[in-house]
């Protein structure tokens, strides 16, 4: 066996279950898919607003766009470099001539496999046992918090809803999610672990990493950074050396992440469409008492090492001296990260990307002592599993519960879904007003933008929603007429049972095109 192949062959285990895993997650929207009926399946089954939001930026790729377009609104202004991923993949889709949402299930698939790859390698160098780095894999991997016992009290925790927190969920739900995580942990793996001389070839990769993870989610680095910050001033300090390599990969990866930032930051500080998106994609923590029970057993056995390690120290300077310095980098991610949530931020929620993985790497050895310490027990391995993995078992069942039922907010039914693919031939580009519930979906599946779409991208949501609100139960066909005028729309989508448009059929709208209960009607406006 040469060098080379070595390290290839003893990762191919990993990398066939990885895969495996991955593809597993394919199962709860194929019951979806067959629970169909006569309606039209999404292809989500977690948040529509997100779910839309990927597919009309793929959309737009697929029609050769490389800059994207709020599609949302019917004054979208220019467009910019932003949400670059979704662009390319629907280009990919443009390129094999397949469907928007098969591409982005394998790039979800691809994604979930490439985290579960690189979780097992970062956990093999995080200073864990062969056994505590399987139990890191596995808490990492499917592990989540108390949210089971928050839903007995008719309430939601972070770890059930919000998906860049819990790898898991973010395997089942998202494309980029997993693959920002895997970036982040590569870049703390090329960084600083193990801590080495620095290379044209190391400095090179984390560049190359960090302007990776800048076009996809560049908030992932955030709180990696500052404690690597805090990391290398210990290892100065404590430890009376330079770590010139880690220096040198975290300033290359700052200034392959720092392009994109700025680029970001000009975009929604000069564009005005993005200005208003902006304004309103507010993304708060969710209050202490949720994050506490969001961080479950892992929270509680991390709380419980800290504790142990201050205690079994003398209150000294050199107490810092004798810690391993892989166990200290997951400590300072994770501490970093949780202060970060509370920090006067925007966006904090979007900070808990990768937050799980340096508490799992920090639960780890608890759990390894408590599974395996004198001896394997069945009870206590049960005793730890159950809530570990049972948050993660609810939220599979929640998107199971959402095909089988064929959750209104992620299925069509028949006739919208034929209005839909009337649309995409005859009206793509064009300004389509309709019910909120449908205009999510028109710009990702029609090529359409809408009136309103979507409380965050569409710009000045709420006025934009009163004005579809108030076309379709109107006070005056004289309000009716200023909403078209004022909006420049091309097409209103009606039911028969909503008689909204009854008063100007003939004169302003004329049906074109139909089907069961939805009529498209063609605006003529003089």
């Amino acid at each position: 066996m040469s060098p080379t192949t070595g390290p290839v062959r003893s990762r191919l285990p990993i990398l066939a279950l990885s895969l495996g895993i991955a593809l597993l997650t394919l199962i709860p929207y194929a019951v979806a898919a067959s629970r169909a009926g006569d309606s039209r399946f999404t292809g989500f089954l977690f948040n529509p607003y997100d779910a839309a939001t990927y597919l009309a930026k793929m959309r737009q790729g697929e029609e050769g766009q490389f800059l994207y377009t709020l599609a949302f609104t019917e004054d979208p202004g220019p467009g910019a470099a932003i949400v670059s991923y979704y662009l390319l993949l629907g280009h990919l889709a443009r390129l094999l001539n397949a469907p928007l949402i098969a591409v982005w299930h394998a790039a979800r698939v691809l994604g979930a496999a490439f985290f579960l790859a690189v979780a097992w390698e970062f956990f093999g160098r995080i200073g864990l046992s062969r056994r505590g780095r399987a139990i890191a894999w596995i808490v990492a991997a499917f592990g989540s918090g108390f949210g089971f016992a928050a839903v007995a009290f008719g309430t939601y925790t972070a770890d059930l809803w919000v998906a860049e927190y819990i790898p898991w969920m973010g395997m089942l739900t998202s494309a980029h999610f997993p693959l920002a995580t895997g970036l982040t942990m590569l870049l703390a793996m090329r960084i600083a672990l193990p801590a080495r001389k620095p290379s044209a070839a190391s400095v090179a990769a984390c560049g190359l990493l960090g302007f990776l993870l800048g076009a996809i989610q560049p908030f992932a680095f955030v709180p990696l950074a500052f404690a690597l910050v805090l990391w290398m001033l210990w290892i100065r300090i404590a430890r009376d050396a330079v770590p010139e390599g880690a220096i040198a990969g975290w300033l290359a990866a700052g200034f392959g992440l720092l392009p994109w930032a700025a680029y970001y930051l000009w975009v929604v500080r000069t564009l005005p469409a993005f200005a208003s998106w902006f304004a309103q994609n507010r993304t708060p923590s969710p209050p202490a008492w949720d994050i506490a029970l969001s961080l479950g057993l892992p929270g509680i056995l991390a709380a419980v090492s800290f504790i142990r390690w201050i205690a079994a120290r003398p209150p000294d300077a050199g107490k810092l001296r004798g810690a391993s310095s892989e166990t200290l980098l997951a400590a300072l991610w994770f501490a970093v990260n949780l202060a970060l949530l509370f920090a006067p931020l925007p966006l904090q929620r979007r900070l808990m990307l990768g937050m799980w993985i340096p508490l799992a790497a920090l639960a780890a050895p608890q759990l390894e002592a408590w599974l395996f310490r004198p001896a394997p027990s069945l009870l206590r391995a049960l005793a730890a599993g159950i809530p570990l993995l049972l948050t993660g078992s609810v939220f599979l069942l929640i998107l199971l519960f959402a095909g089988i039922g064929r959750n209104a907010r992620l299925f069509l039914d028949g006739d919208e879904a034929a209005a839909a693919d009337w649309l995409a031939v005859h009206a793509a580009g064009d300004v389509v007003l309709a019910p909120p519930d449908l205009s999510l979906w028109l710009p990702g599946m029609a090529g359409a933008r809408v009136v309103y779409g979507h409380p965050m991208e569409t710009p000045f949501a709420d006025r934009a929603r009163e004005d579809v609100e108030a076309f379709f139960h109107p006070a005056s066909s004289q309000t009716q007429l200023q909403i078209l005028a004022d909006r420049r729309v091309d097409w209103v989508i009606c039911s028969e049972e909503n008689t909204a448009c009854t008063a100007l059929e003939g004169t302003v709208l004329e049906e074109i095109f139909s089907s069961g209960s939805i009529r498209v009607m063609s605006v003529r406006l003089k």
